[in-house]
């Protein structure tokens, strides 16, 4: 596996990138994943990293840095066949270090939240109202 940081808006706005990167999406339409793209590559100190396994792009990340060597996790995907396989991990991981990150965060939602821990990761829990 190797990760790499990816700034090819052809390929960000691909089907094959939307397949990847739809599950970590609310209610994902293409649309509305074509402007989560838009804001990605719009955005200087937003970063997107793909994990290539056997010369197919498998996960996406994507990552928002802050002052400090701090980041924050924006998305993160793997396809469902190469889930449970370290894709995920290796991802942020690897992130991480070419990033010179010191600090991650991350929002995230239930299901998820075994992953995070996992990683060391601290969840704390909050309730947004709508």
């Amino acid at each position: 596996m190797t990760v790499k940081l990816y700034n090819d808006s052809e390929w960000l706005i691909s089907s094959e990138a939307y397949e990847i990167y739809k599950d970590c999406m609310y209610k994902p339409v293409y649309e509305k994943y074509l402007q989560e793209t838009r804001n990605f590559t719009d955005d200087d100190e937003t970063y997107v990293f793909v994990c290539v396994d056997n010369s197919q792009n498998v996960g996406m990340l994507a990552v928002r840095m802050k002052d400090d060597n701090e980041g924050e996790i924006i998305g993160i995907a793997v396809k469902p066949d190469c889930r449970r396989k370290g894709a995920g991990s290796y991802l942020i991981k690897e992130a991480a270090k070419m990033m010179n990150i010191k600090k991650l965060t991350a929002q995230t939602d239930g299901n998820t939240v075994m992953f995070y821990k996992a990683l060391g990761f601290e969840c704390k829990a909050q309730k947004v109202k709508y």
